[in-house]
């Protein structure tokens, strides 16, 4: 049984004394005694006198002792009722009307604890259904994966969205591509675009992949124009800093003796 808070309960029981208005029926006995059920520790002192008390903000006023010694002596035949469904049978408390007093803690007795469960995840399907159709969210029926349109035009599902218009291809939510974002590599003389896919931690470290992962656009000088044959070798020492980068050093420094 899951635990349940006395000292909700015992305000819950109150409240749905004076809300049906039981002070003078007979019906207050069994709220007196549900309230006794649920009694603090501290009613044990002067139970006679916390029974009173309950009786008066219950809506008796001239309720007497002796009264609360046959409550008391009520309350100790047969079990006490601690489950919310017992409870809400005993005192004959509708599902409407615990609804309506904002009563969570004792059940109805017209409506089973199932019921409840299954009529919540019910109104919170709902909710949150709602909540997505305001903020623009497309219903499951008309999503792609629901109407195929590939299939109408007889062709597979990669090559419809590879054709699709505005994708280029590729796919324009996956970060570290040129259709994502236009990503740039700062050489020592301009900038350089990237042409292919690459990994987001080197583009934060200004890094760049091995030659044969990445393509880049081979910089050109923007100060200073070479020629003759100190352009030539110019040109194959920027060529070869740029598209080095992540060769090991002596496979770099061959490179560089066989270009020049």
């Amino acid at each position: 049984m899951k635990c349940v808070d006395f000292h909700f309960r015992r305000a819950e029981i109150i409240t749905a004394a004076q809300r049906k208005d039981v002070a003078d029926t007979d019906y207050l006995d069994r709220f007196l005694i549900a309230w006794f059920w649920h009694r603090p520790t501290s009613a044990d002192k002067n139970p006679i006198g916390h029974l009173i008390y309950a009786a008066q903000r219950m809506g008796r006023r001239n309720f007497m002792p002796s009264e609360a010694e046959v409550i008391i002596g009520a309350s100790k035949r047969g079990r006490p009722l601690f489950k919310a469904d017992d409870l809400g049978h005993y005192l004959r408390l509708t599902d409407a009307e615990r609804t309506a007093w904002g009563i969570r803690t004792i059940g109805g007795y017209d409506v089973s604890k199932s019921q409840r469960t299954t009529r919540r995840k019910r109104l919170d399907r709902e909710r949150k259904a709602r909540r997505r159709r305001e903020a623009g969210a497309t219903p499951r029926s008309c999503s792609l994966a629901t109407t195929r349109p590939w299939l109408a035009e007889r062709i597979s599902r990669r090559t419809w969205f590879r054709r699709r218009p505005g994708t280029n291809g590729t796919n324009s939510s996956a970060p570290g591509t040129v259709s994502s974002a236009v990503l740039f590599f700062v050489s020592k003389y301009e900038i350089v675009p990237i042409t292919t896919r690459t990994h987001p931690s080197q583009l934060r470290r200004g890094e760049i992949m091995r030659t044969d992962w990445l393509t880049v656009l081979v910089p050109v000088p923007v100060e200073g124009k070479w020629s003759g044959d100190e352009g030539s070798k110019q040109a194959v020492k920027t060529k070869l800093g740029v598209l080095g980068r992540g060769l090991p050093s002596t496979e770099r420094a061959s490179s560089l003796g066989s270009a020049t």
